[in-house]
């Protein structure tokens, strides 16, 4: 039976939570005028990249290739792939890609997806309970 490199959702290799390092926010005075994430997380099917104003972009995890590419795309338009490649060398991380004409490439550290559940769960515990009932 051959083995098709398509994933199991609960064996991404790549989860975790990955912050920019400083040294790849800084590279033109005004931020806000470049397309740039401050942090990604890849949690099973799904990539999401924050920006610096603290936006949200989700997109789904379509396929996990062995050497790191991913291929997403946004949800609901599974028909435009875009190649995603993560890079690990002695620890640090580079995540690069062409997304809808932008290119983004986030030099980073990553956190382990201990952190990315405790923020996780702690994020839906709170909209779910009021504090003053």
């Amino acid at each position: 039976m051959h083995m098709s490199n398509n994933y199991q959702a609960d064996n991404n290799e790549w989860e975790g939570v990955y912050p920019a390092q400083e040294a790849s926010m800084n590279f033109l005075d005004s931020i806000s005028s470049i397309p740039s994430w401050k942090k990604v997380i890849v949690s099973q099917k799904q990539f999401i990249g924050v920006n610096h104003q603290n936006e949200s972009e989700y997109y789904q995890i379509k396929e996990i290739h062995d050497d790191g590419k991913l291929d997403i795309y946004k949800y609901g338009e599974e028909e435009t792939l875009y190649p995603v490649e993560i890079v690990e060398t002695s620890g640090a991380y580079t995540i690069k890609g062409t997304i809808g004409g932008n290119a983004y490439n986030l030099t980073t550290s990553r956190k382990g997806k201990s952190d990315y559940l405790l923020i996780n769960r702690g994020f839906h515990w709170i909209n779910e309970h009021a504090f003053n009932r």
